[in-house]
This record gives C-alpha cells, sequence and structure tokens, in this order.
C-alpha cells in the first residue's frame, strides 16, 4: 500500500510538471537541458550507425571468403578443467 501511495504521487508531481509547462510560449530549442539532450542522442545515433557499418562490413568479408572458398567457421569454447 505504501508503494501505491508513493507511485500515485510521483505520477501526479510528474503530471503537475508536464502540465506548467506544456505550451507555456518558451522556446524548447533554446533549453540548455533540451539541447543536451539532443546531443547524446545524436552521439548514440552515430555509435549505432558506426556499430551497423561495421557488423555490415564484417558480413560483406565473411561473404567474399565464402565466395572465394576461404571461409572456415569454427566454434571454440573454452572448459576448466
Amino acid at each position: 500500500m505504501q508503494y501505491v501511495a508513493l507511485w500515485v504521487t510521483a505520477c501526479i508531481a510528474l503530471h503537475s510538471f508536464a502540465m506548467d509547462h506544456e505550451d507555456d510560449g518558451s522556446q524548447v530549442a533554446a533549453d540548455d537541458f533540451y539541447v543536451q539532450g539532443l546531443k547524446i542522442i545524436e552521439g548514440e545515433k552515430t555509435a549505432e550507425e558506426a556499430a551497423a557499418a561495421e557488423l555490415l562490413a564484417e558480413d560483406e568479408t565473411q561473404d567474399a571468403a565464402i565466395a572465394a572458398g576461404q571461409y572456415c567457421d569454427v566454434d571454440v569454447r573454452w572448459t576448466n578443467g
């Protein structure tokens, strides 16, 4: 019951904050917090695109090796004992 009371209180506070900032005529794009968030999102997007490009390059290299008959898929498992 205590958890529910805290949850409802948090929801009310969050809703109140959102309503206070909903359409108050302020320029969101000029807000430092908003701009920092956009920079973080852009950095994550760039990192994801780089990782995807790296995986694609690895797949293309693997496909070329298979086509040339030079690819050998080996599953290595290490055990202690």
